[in-house]
């Protein structure tokens, strides 16, 4: 029997989710009506797949009230078109976000032995996602690699 406090979790949350979300309210504000936290919704999705179908269910239909207010709202100036526009970008990052293009031309080499662990992690991170890839090589400091006598070329890790 696994040990730990045991869960919280109710199957008729599926349900819940979905009527909740779908008036527009936020996960969090879901989290708060059935006093527990955001983050034990997320594991909830994680542990259980019917919950993890409701909770998509549930996002689609928060985005969707949230898509038709501004529809509904798109003549009326006094509408607070900036704040709709944060809301959006921040509960629906992946339709509404910002979006960033990266591109690099280069020719040559790049002697990365000069730049610093900091350095090496900020301009990956501009290309992938790092702590995605990190390996436990990649978590541990640099150590100071051994002396050679100028005829190896030193591998890089």
């Amino acid at each position: 029997m696994p040990g730990g406090r045991p869960t919280d979790y109710r199957p008729e949350y599926c349900t819940k989710i979905i009527d909740v979300c779908g008036g527009g309210a936020s996960v969090t504000e879901f989290a708060h009506e059935i006093n527990t936290t955001p983050q034990t919704i997320y594991n909830w999705s994680k542990a259980h797949p019917e919950f993890f179908d409701a909770f998509t269910r549930a996002r689609a239909a928060c985005q969707t009230w949230w898509e038709r207010k501004v529809r509904e709202n798109l003549q009326n100036r006094e509408y607070n078109s900036r704040l709709v526009e944060f809301m959006m970008s921040n509960m629906f990052p992946d339709h509404y976000g910002a979006r960033q293009k990266i591109e690099i031309e280069h020719r040559g080499q790049v002697n990365v032995r000069s730049l610093s662990r900091e350095e090496l992690v900020r301009l990956a991170s501009q290309v992938i996602d790092v702590e995605e890839v990190k390996t436990p090589e990649l978590a541990q400091p640099c150590q100071p690699e051994a002396q050679n006598n100028g005829n190896e070329t030193p591998a890089i890790e």
